[in-house]
């Protein structure tokens, strides 16, 4: 919460309660939530509110937009969470976290190799999981 506390100040930002519950649900979810589960989690605050302060997260780079499918998601960035990438079942819809070093040594090395300095990446992987092809056997 201290890093929290210290770029919302950097950004001319005060803590305000509605910042912290949003920080808070998207810091203790599992997985990306949609503007109405954040609102859900937090109950206290009117839905206009979750979704001002969602883009205001973004804007100053603590929130990260995380397309699932056709789903606009959020979660925190890699400030406050680790970097991964998202596995998600095309059946049930579960969600898997992917962190790989070796991976993201990969995308490094292609970005390189085509002469570009590397600022970002986003990857989703679609697929089935061993439950659903349990399910479907």
């Amino acid at each position: 919460m201290d890093d929290f506390k210290i770029l919302l100040e950097r950004h001319g930002l005060r803590v305000t309660n509605p910042r912290k519950l949003v920080f808070d649900a998207l810091l203790h979810s599992a997985n990306p939530l949609s503007n109405a589960d954040v609102f859900k989690q937090i109950g206290t605050i009117d839905r206009a509110s979750v979704y001002r302060t969602i883009e205001s997260l973004i804007k100053i780079g603590a929130v990260k937009e995380v397309y699932i499918g056709w789903k606009k998601l959020y979660e925190l960035t890699d400030t406050f969470s680790p970097h991964h990438h998202h596995l998600r079942c095309i059946k049930c819809g579960k969600l898997s976290h992917v962190s790989d070093a070796s991976f993201e040594k990969s995308i490094e090395t292609i970005a390189n190799d085509r002469g570009y300095k590397l600022l970002a990446h986003h990857f989703e992987i679609d697929g089935i999981c061993p439950d659903c092809q349990l399910a479907i056997a």
